[in-house]
């Protein structure tokens, strides 16, 4: 009789080395598969961070690089006495060197609107009873300036009048007197082709029934040095400050 229980022995011995090979593969892909996950997600780790520390670094780089650049303008302004606009782009204040343009002031049309106005309007005689025989205004420019979104252009100065007198009939001689005194006098218009406005002439406060919506409008912005108004006008339904109130 042949022994049955060796060959079983070694059936089984051999069963159980299959198994023990096909654990070890199993073992073995497994450990591979788990060691490239843990490379992809290192990768994946080290790529965001090193995303991320870059993006760090040019926001660093940014702000440094804008600071540098505002102080930049901040001495132009200084040096060439020029205003830098400050606008908002992308939730972030940056200042704008507003560039010198070309600008036809048209002060000449100004000055002969004046003129047209003005010339000749004395009559009479002087204190000395010698006829008056022509009269001018005499302009003096104090600033002449623009609004703050150079929109407008503004002229504020003196006006005094000046006349022409015969001192003798006979001969025909004249002589040239001063008026005296002199007015207050601001214009406006608009640019870069508007003409030129009147707000008021006069030692006195304008009615402010008598200023237009448009001039209300340019020199509700405008203040001098000291913060006040550059125009008030009167009132006569303010009962405080005797009606006087600040456009």
């Amino acid at each position: 009789m042949y022994d049955m229980d060796g060959i079983d022995n070694i059936n089984n011995n051999k069963v159980k080395h299959k198994k023990d090979r096909g654990l070890k593969i199993m073992a073995a892909v497994f450990c591979l598969a788990t060691i490239i996950s843990l490379c992809g997600l290192a990768y994946v780790s080290t790529s965001f961070s090193g995303r991320v520390n870059k993006l760090e670094q040019e926001a660093k780089t940014s702000k440094e690089e804008l600071k540098k650049a505002n102080e930049t303008v901040s001495k132009y302004e200084t040096a060439t006495g020029t205003k830098a606009v400050e606008t908002e782009v992308e939730n972030t204040k940056i200042k704008e060197i507003v560039k010198p343009m070309a600008v036809d002031t048209k002060i000449g049309d100004l000055v002969d609107m004046i003129d047209r106005e003005q010339r000749g309007k004395m009559k009479g005689k002087n204190s000395e009873g010698m006829p008056i025989v022509d009269s001018w205004p005499v302009i003096s420019f104090k600033e002449i300036f623009t609004n703050k979104d150079a929109t407008y252009l503004i002229a504020n100065m003196y006006i005094r009048g000046e006349y022409m007198v015969i001192t003798n009939k006979e001969t025909g001689a004249k002589r040239v007197e001063g008026a005296g005194g002199g007015d207050v006098a601001r214009y406006y218009r608009a640019l870069p082709n508007g003409e030129w406005k009147q707000i008021f002439t006069g030692n006195g406060f304008p009615d402010c029934n008598s200023l237009s919506d448009e001039a209300k409008r340019v020199f509700k912005d405008l203040r001098i040095k000291d913060g006040k108004s550059m125009l008030y006008c009167w009132d006569p339904n303010v009962k405080e400050n005797s009606g006087i109130v600040e456009i």
